[in-house]
């Protein structure tokens, strides 16, 4: 199935209700590590542009919900002046389970959060900054060697704009072409005309990587 990237972000307001056809996909990821695709280069665009940081604080609840973290442990970093990373990224950390106690309150404490246009590396280096359970920075902010043998770390993005990526139309058609393939033979016509048209609202944040099934 081929359908046309709609680069249209001028769209009314109105409430948001994503569509039930993401139901079989609980954690959305889009591959955005694989060099030289329009997906690689749209999470990597800079701008100059000034950004609003209020309108991601709906997601950033969110997904630290949907990843059971508690607020204590969560750093967003404000957005500066000049130059910066136009789509806004943010960095899971959290200690492998063979480390961890039985315990939910254990599992809580045990994750950690942070956000920002930034590189998830200087995301995660403020996480160590404000955390020192996480270990120390080598000379030169250089992440430990052995930090991965105790701590599990997962990337991922949040559309700084709270409308479904619709200002990153290369992620939003990654979106659809995933939703389109996990429902490939339940999507009824019109349910595909929804996806192909671009009416359909999607989610503000993804993970990175390849998507797994449920």
């Amino acid at each position: 199935m081929v359908f046309e990237k709609n680069l249209n972000v001028e769209t009314p307001k109105r409430e948001k209700k994503v569509s039930h056809l993401l139901d079989d996909i609980s954690t959305p990821r889009i591959n955005t590590n694989q060099l030289h695709t329009d997906v690689h280069d749209a999470s990597h665009d800079t701008t100059f542009r000034r950004i609003d940081d209020s309108l991601v604080e709906e997601t950033r609840n969110e997904v630290i919900e949907h990843y059971g973290i508690d607020k204590s442990r969560v750093v967003s970093m404000p957005t500066a002046e000049g130059e910066k990373r136009r789509i806004r990224a943010f960095m899971i950390v959290e200690r492998r389970k063979e480390e961890e106690k039985s315990s939910v309150e254990s599992e809580e404490n045990n994750k950690y959060f942070a956000d920002g246009h930034l590189a998830h590396a200087d995301l995660l280096r403020e996480l160590f900054k404000r955390f020192p359970e996480l270990g120390t920075l080598e000379k030169g902010n250089k992440i430990p060697d052995d930090f991965l043998k105790e701590w599990v770390t997962k990337k991922g993005f949040i559309d700084p704009n709270a409308n479904g990526f619709k200002n990153f139309p290369e992620i939003r058609f990654a979106f659809k072409r995933l939703i389109l393939e996990k429902n490939r033979d339940k999507l009824t016509d019109e349910e595909r005309k929804e996806v192909e048209s671009d009416e359909i609202d999607l989610p503000n944040w993804f993970m990175v990587g390849e998507q797994i099934s449920r």
